[in-house]
């Protein structure tokens, strides 16, 4: 079940945090975390510049009604994460997948 397994990824030696999108299926985790069975945890969500992809505000309303701390990241084009990942997929799709030094390991 869903809660058997929310309880069992709480064993750990460090906190555990969950990822909420706003959407049903994080919001089913977050929610079921809340309801006292599981220790609480903090919610990651990540928000975007682009109308119809931020979901934010709908994981920001729930987080006010569980009470659960949430942090929010913003993604814009100039963050330095995007430009990161921009280049990565730069070297991986442009690079000579035969030569055995540039294969993923």
């Amino acid at each position: 079940t869903v809660l058997s397994s929310v309880e069992y990824h709480q064993i750990a030696d460090v906190e555990v945090g969950s990822f909420l999108s706003g959407g049903v299926d994080s919001s089913y985790v977050a929610s079921t975390v809340r309801k006292g069975r599981i220790k609480p945890m903090k919610t990651y969500s990540v928000g975007f510049q682009i109308e119809g992809f931020d979901e934010t505000s709908l994981a920001k309303d729930l987080c006010d009604i569980l009470k659960i701390p949430n942090k929010i990241k913003e993604i814009t084009p100039k963050t330095e994460y995007i430009q990161t990942i921009y280049l990565y997929l730069l070297l991986l799709f442009f690079r000579d997948f035969s030569h055995p030094n540039l294969r993923l390991k």
